[in-house]
């Protein structure tokens, strides 16, 4: 095989060189066939390991979280065990990740999709095509790679990227207040998508999110600051005969629960079931009483991350954006991933959930009762409160 050394001027310490991959593809033999045996077993004759970046799409809903774990059905347990059935990774290899240098790009939870998932490994090529071999093996399961990608050495899926962008739908009604009678299939009108968007853009800017996660955070953690790039607001088209509203958050990073907590008091704000300045309690008061409602996991969804600074020196090789891959995203977002919104809808789910913001009060330990024990400490509502003075500004920017 011949392979073939790409040089760039002045390319950033730590980047190596990539070989091209080789022109004269290897003939198939079946799904198990003999070359991918020789390569799943270690032959001396087997083609060697390449860099790859992978565009995965799924329907989380089967699965415990997308990140491997013991005794648990996960995203990457499925895909390892594919890509190994396919000759991808060797016997020796499998079984262990950090063997074939795996990374992902956004670690999504139970429940919660993704149709811009990028995974990185070092993996076989050959015998080629690679990833039809492996979504033949991932037949049943919700789960396809749209695309793959030769990448650096040093590429890394999670250190590499420097943003993700996450959707989130929401039916049209949960965002009324329930004296509301707007029928289901009606879109939000102008006024409420002004309204909306005065919401969400609150959360854009560098704030302290140690309300928004899983309360193991305290407002002194640097941790707990992160970046919202921007959050955008839109109509939705009709499904089911119910309209939908789409919220899409581009940041740098996100915290566990951060974008189904950020929504649940975005929806709770435009139903007047908590005050309109909630978000800014939930950045500034130092803890909460009672944990903000997640928002149902069912309707968020990971569509695309971002890596500006590895595109720029080495996109003309082959875009890790994939944007190529445009139509192949929209298609699994309708076909696996709607459907399953739709079900959960008709289940309820969303009703449920607007009932129990309509419940929720955001209830702060008081200024004065801060650092006091909690089983003790007296709480007054967020509306009663206001901005302790005490606490620090949040650092927005």
């Amino acid at each position: 095989m011949k392979f073939e050394i790409y040089e760039l001027p002045n390319r950033p310490q730590g980047f190596e060189t990539v070989e091209a991959m080789a022109d004269e593809p290897q003939p198939e033999e079946g799904t198990e066939g003999r070359d991918a045996k020789k390569a799943r077993t270690g032959s001396s004759d087997r083609v060697g390991k390449r860099k790859v970046a992978l565009l995965l799409a799924y329907n989380g809903a089967r699965y415990q979280g997308l990140q491997k774990n013991p005794n648990a059905v996960t995203v990457e347990e499925k895909l390892e065990q594919a890509i190994h059935r396919a000759g991808g990774i060797s016997d020796d290899n499998v079984g262990t990740l950090q063997k074939v240098g795996w990374s992902r790009a956004g670690r999504t939870d139970k429940g919660v999709h993704a149709v811009g998932q990028i995974i990185s490994l070092k993996m076989m090529l050959q015998p080629e095509p690679m990833v039809e071999r492996i979504n033949a093996q991932l037949q049943g399961e919700s789960i396809r790679i749209l695309g793959c990608e030769r990448v650096t050495n040093s590429f890394c899926a999670h250190t590499s990227c420097e943003a993700r962008e996450y959707e989130y739908l929401l039916p049209a009604y949960v965002l009324r207040a329930p004296s509301a009678s707007s029928p289901k299939d009606e879109p939000l009108q102008e006024a409420e998508l002004t309204q909306l968007a005065g919401f969400v853009q609150q959360l854009e800017g560098t704030h302290y999110f140690h309300n928004f996660t899983d309360g193991k955070l305290r407002r002194t953690d640097k941790e707990a600051q992160r970046y919202i790039i921007a959050v955008k607001a839109s109509n939705a088209a009709t499904r089911g005969g119910i309209a939908w509203v789409a919220l899409r958050y581009h940041g740098q990073s996100f915290l566990l629960h951060q974008i189904r907590k950020m929504t649940a008091v975005v929806v709770a704000c435009m139903r007047s079931a908590l005050p309109s300045d909630s978000i800014q309690l939930g950045f500034s008061l130092p803890r909460l009483q009672t944990s903000i409602p997640l928002a149902p996991a069912c309707a968020l969804t990971l569509r695309r991350a971002f890596f500006p600074k590895y595109e720029r020196w080495y996109g003309s090789r082959g875009s890790i954006h994939f944007d190529a891959c445009a139509t192949a995203q929209d298609a699994f977002m309708t076909e696996h991933v709607v459907p399953h919104i739709l079900e959960q809808e008709a289940l309820g789910v969303f009703s449920t959930f607007a009932a129990e913001l309509d419940a929720y009060e955001l209830r702060p330990v008081t200024r004065e009762l801060i650092g006091a024990d909690e089983n003790t400490a007296s709480t007054t509502p967020a509306s009663a409160v206001g901005l302790p003075s005490a606490v620090e500004p949040d650092g927005s920017s």
